[in-house]
């Protein structure tokens, strides 16, 4: 396993999404959601591998929940790095005590669930709270922080000016954003080089793009039917470098974000060990990754955000 040093911390460079543990997930998932003894085989696997960082969030139904039991069951095992995300019940006209009270009930939930006194990484889950009420959760946070409640906190972006908006607050020191073959928004504009200079840990999502990149593209929704073409041209690289598409994705991600680490999901056992010889494989070559850099330039918001595909 490789493993980064952030601000004094020894992170694996792949980080277990735990999504697919707690509900249904991912365009290609096929094995759907696990029972317990599954996810604990998932959970074992990736710790035995040595995968030292998990995420989570209270909106991934049970996977705080399995996350905490599983734990809580191996005591032997040394400190981890955990991410979990919330959210604030939408509304526009909240007080500062209205907000205080929502954050706290959060934290304590997911203290509960995840079966810990304090909270390694927390991380805003929308940034839509931030626009709202940035100077509220500024001081929020800083005093959960006093309290031992969490440790770090952070935002989970979906565009680089969520991320500007994000680098105004110097609270925040982490983040999670997402980038792949089709998606080098951050890379292009330079906003994942300036949060490597402002020493953020950078959390990198989507590697597979949900599991799109290994949809058939003749047999796409209607609401992903423009990803297609893309889809075709990506098999055609993936070809001629002599590479799966998931090595291609992972090498691609790895090589190019710099120091970070990739939150990639399983479904199996056999996906970790998979994942993890993906991430110690063979770079992409120099042509490859520029041809990648330019083809992939301006794939649509529709294809490239999933948030998109039920709509």
């Amino acid at each position: 396993m490789q493993y980064m040093n952030s601000n004094g911390r020894k992170i694996s460079r792949f980080t277990l999404g735990t999504v697919q543990l707690g509900m249904e997930y991912g365009i290609a998932n096929i094995y759907g959601k696990p029972d317990r003894r599954r996810a604990f085989d998932i959970l074992h696997a990736a710790v035995d591998g040595g995968i030292n960082a998990f995420d989570t969030a209270a909106d991934y139904g049970d996977s705080e929940l399995v996350i905490g039991e599983f734990f809580n069951a191996r005591a032997d095992l040394t400190p981890y790095e955990l991410v979990t995300k919330f959210r604030l019940s939408p509304g526009n006209n909240l007080t500062y005590n209205d907000v205080e009270t929502q954050v706290r009930r959060c934290v304590n939930h997911s203290l509960a669930r995840l079966k810990i006194n304090s909270i390694p990484t927390y991380l805003l889950h929308s940034t839509d709270d931030l626009n709202r009420y940035g100077k509220y959760l500024y001081e929020i946070l800083n005093k959960l922080k006093n309290e031992n409640l969490i440790k770090r906190v952070g935002v989970s972006v979906y565009d680089p000016e969520q991320t500007e908006e994000m680098l105004k607050y110097d609270i925040f020191e982490t983040v999670q954003l997402p980038m792949n073959i089709f998606d080098t928004r951050f890379l292009r504009c330079g906003v994942l080089g300036k949060l490597h200079k402002a020493n953020v840990t950078v959390f990198i999502r989507s590697v597979f793009l949900q599991g799109l990149f290994f949809t058939d593209p003749s047999v796409l929704k209607p609401q992903l039917w423009d990803a297609e073409q893309p889809l075709r041209l990506l098999h055609d690289i993936t070809q001629r470098e002599g590479k799966s598409i998931a090595q291609l994705a992972v090498s691609y991600v790895r090589d190019a974000g710099g120091p970070c680490s990739l939150v990639i999901g399983a479904e199996t056992v056999q996906q970790i060990s998979e994942n993890i010889r993906l991430l110690d494989g063979p770079g992409v070559s120099e042509k490859t990754a520029n041809e990648i850099f330019h083809q992939f330039e301006n794939i649509q918001t529709h294809i490239i955000n999933p948030s998109y595909w039920t709509k």
